[in-house]
């Protein structure tokens, strides 16, 4: 299963704002539902990004908190890639938060039901 979820919290009003950002509960949905349904095992690929850590929007990772807490879903392998892309010069505020900034890959595996 792949996943290319919206990366930033944030109270959504239209269906383009679902794209963009995701509502309290969001995550936990997700994987409540994706445990509920998937089969033992099943492999999970997350593209995320670091932008709300960095950009100091939210301190709290979903994916980190369902691989930490949670415990439903095991972390397989995580992969980082800088992000370059250069702000525009109207967007200078960007430049240090584009320097910091990471996509991510979570390779996510569903974890057996426990007895």
């Amino acid at each position: 299963l792949v996943f290319n979820p919206p990366w930033l919290p944030m109270d959504t009003h239209t269906n383009i704002d679902k794209a963009m950002y995701y509502e309290p509960g969001f995550f936990d949905e997700f994987f409540r539902q994706g445990y509920e349904h998937l089969t033992s095992h099943t492999t999970i690929a997350i593209l995320f990004s670091n932008f709300a850590s960095v950009a100091g929007i939210s301190h709290e990772h979903p994916v980190e908190k369902e691989i930490t807490q949670n415990k439903r879903f095991a972390l397989v392998e995580k992969f980082e890639k800088p992000i370059q892309q250069k702000p525009s010069s109207r967007k200078n505020w960007l430049e240090k938060i584009r320097e910091e900034e990471k996509a991510e890959l979570w390779i996510l595996q569903k974890q057996p039901h426990s007895a």
